[in-house]
């Protein structure tokens, strides 16, 4: 779903849940997971994301956000999504 492989001071983060890359739960884990390393480790200097699928992301899963962003563990999801880009 996500890996991370670190080389010398770079990072790289590839996206992987076919077919389109889309945000669950799980992926949201693993990111996190991965952002967990990154940050523990201070050589390094550089992050890549990329993704393994044709597209980077579609966005969220919308199967799983209809049923869950009115709840407050739906909204502290999103919230948990946005910390790549802090």
């Amino acid at each position: 779903m996500i890996s991370l492989v670190i080389m010398r001071n770079t990072a790289t983060v590839t996206l992987c849940r076919p077919p389109v890359n889309a945000i669950n739960e799980d992926w949201i884990d693993h990111l996190d997971s991965a952002l967990d390393d990154i940050a523990a480790n201070e050589e390094i200097g550089v992050l890549w994301i990329r993704s393994a699928e044709r597209l980077f992301s579609t966005g969220a899963d919308l199967n799983l956000m209809r049923g869950r962003y009115d709840t407050a563990g739906g909204r502290g999801l999103w919230f948990r999504a946005h910390r790549v880009s802090e």
